[in-house]
């Protein structure tokens, strides 16, 4: 069966970062039909595409993963540099071993090596596609 005609198959995912990119993909997960609960230090944005999309905003990345049932997918669509780096560090502190976080920014490859060595520490897969 063609991917595209499976309606059965269904994602939960959190989403921190709702720039063009986060914000579209989003936008495009959730008309397929998949749950995104979504996350943006921008109030307006986060609000504007959680209405957009019929979904729930959260206002720091600590509600937003205890929302995720667990194993818990959280996608980045954050800025490379210190911006992926806090954000990072606050996921490693609030994931639990088996969750998997997806950095899909733009970051060094030698940088995501080494973070995900140290979530991998703790059981915390990562997955670098920027």
């Amino acid at each position: 069966m063609h991917w595209k005609s499976r309606k059965d198959i269904t994602m939960e995912l959190g989403f921190i970062g709702l720039g063009r990119m986060g914000g579209n993909m989003v936008r495009r997960l959730s008309k397929a039909g998949h749950q995104c609960h979504v996350h943006s230090a921008n109030q307006t944005t986060r609000e504007a595409l959680a209405k957009e999309v019929g979904t729930v905003s959260y206002a720091d990345i600590g509600s937003l993963v205890a929302a995720l049932a667990a194993p818990r997918v959280v996608w980045l669509m954050v800025p490379a540099g210190e911006v992926t780096e806090q954000v990072l560090t606050e996921l490693g502190q609030l994931c639990t071993s088996g969750d998997i976080i997806i950095d899909g920014g733009n970051s060094h490859f030698k940088e995501s090596v080494a973070r995900a060595q140290v979530l991998a520490a703790k059981g915390i897969h990562m997955v670098d596609c920027g």
